[in-house]
């Protein structure tokens, strides 16, 4: 019988829960091939895939290692930049609502729905980390999510949680703006339908024959 102690224990229960929120969202494929033909269930592999979790759930990611020979610095981070199609389509539609509505950003109700989805989302049970969400005003290149984490991390099993959740309200958010434009501009429609030309005056010349 195989003996397993703690450590090993906790590994395997991890990358179980990653595998079952992978399952869920139809994408067990992507993480079995990140994990390689030859992986067995093994704090091990858990371990060789923690690192690569964000880069199998957004489209596009970045990793960038800090520092690389920098002796200053007293611990290393990982920075994960990250830009998705579903984040990119809702900053779009966003600032069409804005313009649509004369609003500014922080008087768009979609942006403070999301801001306090990705602040819940990511909520988990370490410490030494940080994120930023950047839209297009603020990144040119177009929005994004920073997660940067530092080697005293341990939370990467909750990582599939809370980016699978920051797409969902985006995704989310994309059918209620759509629906919500579209509203609008039936709106903006009957309105100028509703306006009455006002009767064009009689000119000069007939008013003095009639007189």
């Amino acid at each position: 019988m195989l003996e397993l102690d703690e450590y090993e224990m906790d590994g395997i229960a991890k990358l179980l829960h990653i595998a079952k929120r992978f399952a869920d969202r139809g994408r067990l494929d992507l993480l079995l091939q990140a994990s390689g033909k030859d992986a067995i269930l093994s704090v091990e592999t858990y371990l060789e895939l923690e690192y690569d979790l964000p880069c199998l759930i957004f489209e596009d990611v970045t990793v960038q290692r800090h520092p690389e020979d920098d002796w200053r610095m007293f611990s290393e981070r990982t920075v994960y930049i990250m830009r998705d199609s579903l984040l990119s389509r809702f900053d779009q539609l966003c600032r069409e609502y804005e313009a649509t509505r004369g609003i500014l950003p922080i008087e768009n109700p979609f942006v403070s729905t999301l801001e306090e989805a990705v602040n819940r989302a990511l909520r988990m049970n370490s410490y030494s980390y940080d994120y930023c969400l950047y839209d297009s005003l603020r990144d040119k290149k177009g929005p994004k999510l920073v997660l940067i984490v530092d080697d005293e991390f341990e939370a990467y099993y909750d990582i599939p949680d809370a980016l699978f959740s920051i797409l969902d309200i985006c995704k989310d958010g994309i059918d209620h703006l759509e629906t919500e434009l579209a509203r609008l501009k039936r709106e903006a429609e009957e309105n100028k339908r509703k306006v009455i030309a006002f009767p064009k005056k009689k000119n000069a010349r007939r008013r003095k024959e009639a007189a």
